[in-house]
């Protein structure tokens, strides 16, 4: 009874206290680099539209491999070559921005709401977890817009629009064609499976412009709403 009497009770869960963070400089960039991954996307349409063209041309059983052009191709594969590399270029840039400035909005809504359930943290880790990447991040930009929109209490009653579900589904659409575009490409043994791949490639590159549109809007209106929900505070 002593012991129990003397046991202390368990330490209180420190309070995290989000200081919010001015989206616009980011935002401003991301948008820019949004733009040229648009045009590199483009670029890279044309260089797999060409590669379609000519494989299928071409007997579907005509044996290829990996890194071998076939005869004739010389040109258009040296253009893919270096157009896909400008794409990874662009999209790893992208990528690096997309996901800072999710993590800024997102610390700017916890700062002003405290019962979210994503954490800025997280709201980036999701990205790179199998399955849970499917829908967490959606949630988590989602619960962002919603704080924002409503500027801090209430927010669960907020109303989110259409677009970020249209704009999800275009980066699950864009990602499925392109892993599966890639493992054909790796395992391709004949021009009828790289004309697979490549119409595949063709398909992403397509689904990249509406993801990136749609993208551009969501930042742009979700900064401005932060940006006035926090006007009267001041930013670190």
């Amino acid at each position: 009874m002593a012991d129990t009497a003397l046991r202390t009770p368990p330490a209180a869960k420190p309070v995290v206290v989000y200081k919010p963070r001015n989206p616009a400089g980011l935002a401003q960039a991301l948008v820019i680099v949004l733009y040229a991954d648009i045009a590199v996307d483009a670029l890279n349409l044309i260089a797999d539209t060409l590669d379609l063209r000519f494989v299928s041309q071409l007997d579907p059983e005509t044996p290829t491999s990996l890194g071998h052009a076939l005869p004739g191709e010389g040109a258009i594969d040296l253009f893919q070559g270096l157009s896909g590399l400008l794409q990874a270029i662009v999209f790893l840039v992208c990528g690096f921005l997309c996901l800072k400035w999710i993590y800024r909005v997102s610390l700017n809504a916890h700062s002003m709401a405290s019962d979210m359930k994503t954490t800025p943290g997280w709201g980036v880790g999701w990205f790179f977890v199998p399955i849970g990447n499917l829908w967490k991040p959606f949630q988590a930009v989602r619960e962002t817009w919603q704080v924002s929109a409503a500027g801090g209490p209430g927010w669960q009653s907020q109303p989110a629009p259409n677009m970020l579900g249209w704009w999800w589904l275009a980066w699950i659409v864009a990602n499925i064609l392109g892993n599966i575009a890639f493992r054909l490409q790796m395992g391709a043994t004949s021009t009828g499976a790289v004309a697979i791949s490549s119409g595949l490639s063709v398909a992403q590159d397509i689904a990249n412009v509406p993801l990136d549109v749609l993208f551009i809007f969501i930042v742009q209106r979700l900064t401005a709403m932060q940006i006035e929900a926090l006007s009267g505070r001041v930013f670190d």
